[in-house]
């Protein structure tokens, strides 16, 4: 019953362990992704191969407001009709204001309002406005990204507790791992190092 028991909670033990290294972790909070500069640094470290999601709320304007004009925003998808075609841009051949990605120093990869990605690399995660001009753009993108740890190996069982079998008609167990079966205590062990543990 002991060894039972004991197993049964070293078990559930690591399986807790590994269920709580496997939950993806939220950022405190969303990330603030301003329009007017290239990159905003998340402070999220992330590992090649590690699984994250992106979602982005919000509108900017990636020009300054035309006389009797109002002023036109675009969600993180970007302005579809206007695309960023400069070398200078982040991504090329993409909407201009688009919400965009890139991990330490690895490629620019393209978001918009959401998605699940994957890092090439190893660094911080940064978001960014895909446009060639900052200045004049104004808002931000309210950025919330949830992480996933990295694939953690199966738990390894724990190894089994060895828990001695009584021999039928015991009375005592000695120091030296032997047994005695004497019916008095008197004399019992008294050639085996004394006794360890009595059973009767």
């Amino acid at each position: 019953m002991l060894r039972r028991l004991l197993l049964t909670t070293s078990l559930l033990l690591v399986a807790l362990a590994f269920l709580s290294l496997n939950q993806p972790a939220l950022a405190d909070g969303p990330v603030q992704v301003a329009s007017n500069v290239q990159w905003t640094d998340t402070g999220i470290a992330l590992q090649a191969g590690q699984r994250f999601t992106i979602r982005a709320t919000g509108k900017i304007s990636i020009q300054a407001a035309e006389p009797n004009k109002p002023l036109k925003l675009f969600t993180a998808i970007g302005n579809s009709r206007s695309r960023c075609n400069d070398a200078a841009c982040a991504l090329p051949k993409t909407a201009t204001g688009l919400l965009i990605g890139r991990v330490g120093d690895g490629p620019v990869f393209r978001i918009g309002v959401s998605g699940s990605f994957k890092a090439s690399s190893t660094g911080a995660l940064l978001l960014g406005i895909n446009d060639i001009s900052f200045e004049d753009n104004g808002g931000e993108f309210a950025v919330t990204v949830v992480v996933r740890p990295l694939p953690q190996p199966s738990p390894t069982p724990p190894p089994q507790i060895a828990v001695p079998q009584v021999p039928d008609g015991a009375t005592a167990r000695c120091k030296d791992g032997t047994y005695s079966f004497a019916v008095h205590h008197q004399g019992a062990c008294s050639h085996h190092d004394g006794v360890a543990e009595w059973y009767k």
